[in-house]
């Protein structure tokens, strides 16, 4: 019986240590949940990042901040990575999306701003590698480097995929899970997990996101003497100064 207790003791420690930490910070009035890792806080409080480098996780249109959890358990021995929804977006308030990449990373500046966090980590996917752009060469934000996944730089022509996203908010089409991105053999637990996430934010902000990222220019990226916005590329060859990060190739990681 003993040996039994203690695989129980064992697995209900595991269990409860892997639970994703959550907390809601106010920004401009709006409640915005951030996930985290490490050890819990009271609430008002910064979360712990004290441990190695902080990691922050943009996430794409219509997503939110869990849908990094996988790759932010396998950060959170080494790391500190946090991640939070966009108003409008998962468990956020708000009823829309901020409708623009600089609104975005400005909300994301105020939220990591708060913690006096310095040399963060970005990393954003999709329309998220837009935000971290953004919070980068904007300079407000001590940051590190950033790691872009999916398209870096201005966006790809999203007219198509506006055009149905407008016509499910109108009632003219069915919503239905988009499985483009995923690997020929993913399994039915990791689109389930995914399915869920997919749910939790309302059509109409995918569209806004999806606008404002269409109508993106490159903002202070494009004024970046280490990246072109009308070049969009992985990896950049002139060092950056102090304040302007190295982006980093995902190939090479």
């Amino acid at each position: 019986m003993a040996p039994l207790l203690r695989q129980l003791r064992a697995y209900v420690g595991r269990s409860t240590v892997s639970a994703v930490p959550r907390k809601y910070v106010q920004i401009d009035g709006l409640a915005t949940l951030v996930h985290h890792r490490g050890t819990s806080t009271l609430p008002g409080a910064p979360p712990d990042t004290t441990q190695g480098s902080v990691i922050a996780f943009l996430h794409d249109a219509g997503g939110n901040g869990n849908c990094f959890s996988a790759v932010m358990d396998a950060l959170a021995e080494d790391h500190s990575p946090v991640s939070f929804d966009q108003p409008g977006h998962g468990r956020s308030g708000g009823l829309d999306s901020l409708g623009g990449i600089e609104a975005m990373a400005e909300h994301a500046e105020s939220v990591l701003a708060g913690w006096g966090v310095e040399n963060v980590v970005l990393v954003g996917e999709g329309m998220g590698a837009s935000v971290a752009l953004e919070v980068a060469c904007r300079g407000r934000l001590s940051t590190a480097g950033i790691v872009g996944v999916g398209t870096v730089g201005l966006s790809p022509d999203l007219d198509e995929e506006i055009e149905q996203l407008a016509a499910i908010t109108a009632g003219k089409a069915r919503r239905q899970f988009d499985q483009s991105g995923y690997a020929p053999d993913t399994g039915r637990e990791a689109y389930g997990a995914a399915f869920q996430e997919w749910v939790k934010t309302d059509p109409r902000a995918t569209v806004n996101d999806r606008r404002g990222q269409a109508a993106w220019d490159g903002g202070a990226a494009a004024r970046c003497s280490w990246w072109s916005a009308s070049t969009p590329r992985t990896s950049i060859e002139r060092p950056p100064t102090r304040s302007q990060p190295r982006p980093v190739d995902p190939r090479r990681s």
